[in-house]
């Protein structure tokens, strides 16, 4: 009987240990936005509460990468910073929650240096893959595909299929299942992160890239 409880507590262990080593392999950011009854606030990778779920909207503590946010030292575009909205108010939060820059999304600059792309899409019949060059990479198997940025080889896929969403790396393999109604397009921003901004069911919340709900 102890040898079967030791037994049973080192599978435990393994298996936890298994899973941290997996999610750390997939979830870069120490802080993720989760859903709690309607509202974002921030937890850790242990799922504790950190920031407290006031917010109507939140990203992950990453680099702006779309435009700059109009500051003298541009100190608010740092990953040190999260964009939050709070009653159609957007804001930039440090990591105890606290408001340290208020703007306007309009009032945004999108700053893009133009790159030629390096995959190409290409139909057969009413499905969509994708090229490397002339060699195809992704087959037509796909009723939309998406990259952030074509001309960037280190970002996934988003594709759907009958109506759903999932992520594919460049050789085709499947990262997320093609399971969810959406998966935003501005997921570029959040891949340093390792997070993933979906909805399902009606609900628009965070994912990381083994699956992981955060939401509650």
């Amino acid at each position: 009987m102890k040898f079967l409880f030791t037994f049973l507590a080192l599978l435990h262990l393994l298996i936890n240990t298994s899973f941290a080593q997996k999610q750390d392999d997939c979830l870069k950011a120490d802080l993720i936005p989760i859903l709690v009854k309607g509202k974002f606030g921030f937890c850790d990778k242990e799922g504790r509460i950190v920031i407290a779920p006031k917010f109507d909207d939140a990203e992950p503590f990453v680099i702006n990468m779309l435009y700059y946010i109009f500051n003298k030292d541009k100190i608010y575009g740092k990953a040190d910073f999260a964009t939050v909205k709070l009653k159609d108010k957007y804001y930039r939060i440090d990591k105890s929650g606290k408001p340290v820059f208020k703007f306007n999304p309009d009032e945004i600059e999108q700053v893009r240096e133009y790159k030629e792309p390096v995959y190409k899409e290409f139909e057969e019949g009413d499905k969509k893959g994708i090229k490397l060059d002339s060699t195809v990479i992704i087959n037509c198997l796909y009723d939309e595909i998406y990259h952030p940025d074509f001309y960037y080889k280190e970002f996934p896929f988003r594709v759907k299929k009958d109506n759903k969403y999932g992520i594919i790396d460049a050789n085709g393999k499947l990262l997320i299942p093609v399971i969810y109604d959406d998966i935003y397009y501005n997921y570029r921003d959040y891949i340093s992160a390792g997070l993933l901004k979906v909805r399902q069911e009606n609900k628009v919340f965070y994912i990381d890239y083994c699956g992981n709900q955060y939401v509650k």
